[in-house]
């Protein structure tokens, strides 16, 4: 299998805060070292990353550290969408000039859309972006699915390069394989953790699951093992993968995923557990439950 330009593993960072809500620097630098140790690759400001619940004086910061970090070695990307368009352009702009280079686009979600409006929203961005975009499709958010022609249909604009589709349909995810897995200029990123194998040996060019932050050599290694074929071993690797996501996602809603995954990295000396309002930790008694589930797991 021949790797597109956007390819692999690439981890949906949490974002570190300290207690008063400020970004927590050495924890970005503890979480960039642990996934860049095993050739992910970083993107902030994701739905995992609190994009939509934290300052825009916190994502600029997040924003300048990550690229200071990153160090032109590896493909930093980065979440941009706000609900007013020109904000999400301008931040394009801003984020360029920082040094980003890709974005990752959803819809805007205060009005639901029509195919057509959604079609006209990812070009004018397109349009305006002075870096690629990524197209993101999550309907748990959005509560909007793109579809499939209008994804057909953006793919020929030459300032989108992919989709992340993190809409649980099996069905769907077998169709958005047969259309691109041969398209050299358009890549496909699966967000729905539990079917990263399958995905990638139908096509799929990488995986973006946000317990990639707990587990991040074991997402390499499936990754690794499903591109080349290896189906028994990385759906071996899928198995263990899906301990986690059973501990920290599965019939759980990101208002209680985000706050374990930090309470885990917390547990491992990654980072603090807080999150943003209206988010809360887990009390001390959720914690110490969290935790000692999550130590059976041998991961």
């Amino acid at each position: 299998m021949t790797k597109k330009k956007y390819h692999g593993v690439i981890a949906p960072l949490i974002t570190p805060i300290e207690k008063s809500g400020k970004i927590d620097d050495g924890s970005v630098e503890k979480l960039f070292r642990l996934v860049l140790k095993h050739n992910n690759f970083p993107f902030i400001l994701g739905t995992t990353g609190e994009i939509a619940l934290n300052p825009v004086s916190n994502r600029d910061h997040l924003t300048k550290l990550a690229v200071k970090i990153v160090n032109d070695k590896t493909t930093l990307y980065a979440g941009i969408t706000d609900n007013c368009v020109e904000t999400t352009i301008n931040t394009a702009k801003k984020y360029s000039d920082y040094g980003v280079d890709v974005f990752v686009v959803h819809l805007p979600y205060f009005f639901p859309l029509t195919p057509d409006l959604m079609m006209k929203y990812f070009e004018f961005v397109a349009d305006n972006s002075p870096r690629p975009i990524i197209i993101y499709n999550i309907k748990s958010i959005t509560n909007m699915s793109i579809p499939v022609d209008i994804i057909e249909k953006l793919s020929l604009h030459p300032n989108i390069v992919a989709l992340k589709d993190s809409e649980r349909d099996y069905e769907r995810v077998e169709k958005l394989a047969q259309l691109f897995k041969n398209r050299e200029d358009f890549s496909l990123f699966i967000g729905w953790t539990n079917k990263s194998s399958q995905a990638l040996l139908m096509g799929f060019d990488g995986i973006i699951p946000n317990t990639t932050n707990v587990t991040p050599g074991l997402f390499q290694s499936l990754y690794e093992a499903a591109i080349k074929g290896d189906e028994k071993t990385a759906m071996e690797f899928q198995e263990r993968a899906e301990t986690l996501s059973v501990l920290v996602q599965n019939n759980k809603a990101m208002t209680r995923t985000i706050p374990e995954i930090k309470a885990i990295l917390n547990h491992l000396n990654i980072c603090k557990p807080y999150v943003q309002m209206p988010l809360v930790p887990l009390t001390e008694e959720e914690n110490k439950i969290l935790i000692n589930e999550y130590s059976k797991l041998s991961l």
